[in-house]
């Protein structure tokens, strides 16, 4: 995991309302594109799982192993 990405998934550790908003939100539309994440200037959405959901799954599997 690189540092970015490691004091990203320590800030929401601790956030589970957060968390679960991320989730909720950063959803596949059904043609693997997150519904939440339009790419900037151009038509359709970014490949799910975004970024956003991967980062909000990391906190959860790490307390789970």
């Amino acid at each position: 995991m690189t540092h970015t990405l490691a004091m990203i998934v320590a800030l929401i550790r601790d956030n589970p309302a957060g968390i679960d908003k991320l989730l909720t939100e950063h959803v596949d539309d059904g043609t693997g594109q997150c519904r939440r994440c339009p790419l900037a200037g151009q038509r359709g959405f970014k490949s799910w799982p975004c970024l956003h959901h991967i980062v909000a799954t990391l906190p959860r599997s790490r307390k789970d192993g």
